[in-house]
């Protein structure tokens, strides 16, 4: 119980952890000092297993030092993402989140495009899905569940119409 609670990533006292900072910081800066934390955290607990000599504590450490190290690519990743520019007219219904603006969604022709700007049809083989994904939560909506009671918009002659 007492090693579970240790503020190292994956374990549960670096959840904990991650859960406060995420209410100051934010998703992707909350999970970085996290994994910052776990890192140390695994470099302290390195040291005592040398000294222990207690090569099952070792192999835990190994795999709390890699989880650490991918919670902070992933975390890294998701500051990128948030960098990112954005669709303000489009919420996804299920996490809050504007879904983002670029040929980040591909078709079953293999084309890739933003289904955003283009009515939600494939620019090159002119076909619609009923849903879109979202990048965030990875929910596949309804379309028309991306748009608020204004309307479904579309574009049309260079500009975005509400119909």
């Amino acid at each position: 119980l007492v090693f579970n609670m240790l503020p190292v990533y994956p374990l549960d006292g670096g959840q904990i952890l991650r859960a406060l900072a995420w209410c100051v910081m934010g998703r992707a800066p909350s999970l970085i000092f996290a994994a910052i934390v776990g890192l140390i955290g695994c470099a302290l607990l390195a040291a005592v297993t040398l000294w222990a000599g207690d090569w099952w504590l070792g192999i835990m450490v190994a795999f709390m030092a890699m989880q650490s190290l991918a919670a902070l690519r992933a975390g890294r990743a998701m500051m990128r993402l948030d960098k990112l520019p954005r669709h303000p007219h489009a919420t996804c219904p299920q996490c809050k989140n504007s879904p983002l603006a670029g040929p980040y969604w591909r078709c079953s022709c293999g084309a890739r495009f933003d289904p955003f700007t283009t009515g939600h049809r494939c620019p090159n083989c002119n076909a619609s899905a009923p849903t879109t994904s979202c990048p965030f939560c990875r929910a596949d909506v309804p379309v028309l569940r991306w748009y608020g009671p204004a309307g479904f918009p579309v574009a049309a002659a260079g500009r975005e119409e509400v119909i």
